[in-house]
């Protein structure tokens, strides 16, 4: 597996610097390496989402799909207050959070559109993607535990 390339190779490439078969040599690896991180975002077990600042969700992972019991064309462009209206401070929080250290750790209880109890552990991070910061979430659902602990405390208080 080759190391990303390096801010100069990428401007040589860009300007026209290179030969004609460099030029190839790039592109290939630029190719390699956008399927091989297309294969670990799809293959992540936890939701990952990329969320433009503003709001929209701009790429979902399939676990992300499956948390949010959406399909992609349904959350593309959503906003995640749209999907889980009771997260609104927990976002509110999250971006404030993001604008002031570019990353982000927390937990939050919400309900899944079908009423269900949904509790996630949710890291962020800031990333520029195509000249453009977007924040990258990365969520998982902590539901059982959850219960588990809840359960817990139930039995000691008795």
């Amino acid at each position: 597996m080759s190391e990303p390339f390096a801010n100069d190779q990428l401007s040589a490439y860009l300007d026209g610097e290179l030969t004609e078969s460099e030029r190839a040599a790039v592109q290939a690896e630029l190719e390699e390496q956008s399927r091989r991180y297309a294969q670990v975002f799809a293959a992540a077990t936890d939701a990952m989402l990329l969320v433009h600042p503003s709001g929209p969700i701009r790429d979902a992972n399939p676990a992300a799909l499956a948390l949010l019991g959406s399909r992609r064309d349904e959350l593309l462009g959503a906003r995640l207050v749209d999907l889980l209206p009771d997260i609104t401070d927990f976002i509110a929080a999250f971006r404030e959070t993001m604008d002031e250290a570019g990353v982000f750790h927390g937990e939050v209880d919400s309900e899944r559109p079908t009423g269900e109890r949904l509790c996630l552990e949710v890291h962020g991070s800031r990333v520029e993607v195509a000249g453009e910061v977007h924040y990258l979430l990365v969520a998982r659902d902590i539901t059982m535990r959850r219960e588990v602990e809840d359960g817990l405390r139930r039995l000691k208080a008795d």
